[in-house]
């Protein structure tokens, strides 16, 4: 994938009112993904529906949160589209997280916090973390850009071409001796989605250079 790609797989979260709580993407022609509290936040749950529309543009189309695709620990919830998509849409190439360390991202979503309507996070991935109270290691990158209403955004490794994870959530720390605050911003690994749901969503291997070997976008 290109940075260019992450517009035809992203998503925004609607509620039916037309209101945005988030970002989430698509990983088959059929099924996107978010985060469990962004589908919280639009008064949904499993079972639930919510509204998509493509950052491409196009009609919204209708999606139902699964049953069996709703995860509040890991903070998943799977969605099922209901419609067409939008011309020019396409699912986004999942990578494993491994091996990501150091690399630049990039990702897009939908802020809450003024009157822009989107925004392209960027910066280095750090690594795999253990953060407190969470049932699986989250990836850990530079956080500065990112906000509320980016939770469920694509997390593009640019270094190997593959999605690596969702940001789900932010924390400011404040150094000793230092005014500024500094942000860390987590994601749930790519790896979380292919273990949630293996046989909808495939997995590269890291090949011998140590980056995922080429993956065909299930259709």
């Amino acid at each position: 994938m290109r940075v260019a790609d992450l517009e035809a797989c992203v998503v925004r979260v609607e509620d039916a009112a037309g209101r945005t709580w988030g970002t989430g993407f698509l990983l088959r022609p059929d099924l996107a993904v978010t985060c469990a509290h962004v589908i919280e936040a639009a008064g949904a749950g499993a079972g639930g529906r919510v509204r998509l529309t493509f950052h491409i543009g196009g009609e919204p189309v209708e999606a139902e949160v699964l049953p069996d695709g709703y995860h509040a620990g890991e903070d998943v919830a799977f969605l099922r589209l209901a419609g067409p998509l939008p011309e020019g849409a396409r699912p986004a190439v999942l990578g494993p997280a491994q091996g990501s360390n150091g690399h630049p991202y990039q990702a897009l979503g939908y802020p809450l916090d003024g009157p822009v309507d989107a925004r392209w996070p960027q910066g280095n991935i750090a690594g795999l973390v253990t953060v407190h109270g969470w049932p699986i290691p989250l990836l850990q990158i530079q956080g500065p850009e990112v906000d509320k209403g980016l939770s469920g955004a694509p997390v593009l490794d640019t270094g190997t071409g593959h999605v690596v994870g969702i940001l789900t959530r932010y924390r400011d720390v404040k150094r000793p001796r230092e005014a500024t605050k500094v942000r860390y911003a987590y994601v749930i690994p790519s790896d979380i989605l292919h273990r949630l749901r293996p046989q909808e969503i495939p997995l590269p291997s890291l090949g011998e250079t140590g980056r995922p070997a080429s993956l065909a976008v299930p259709i």
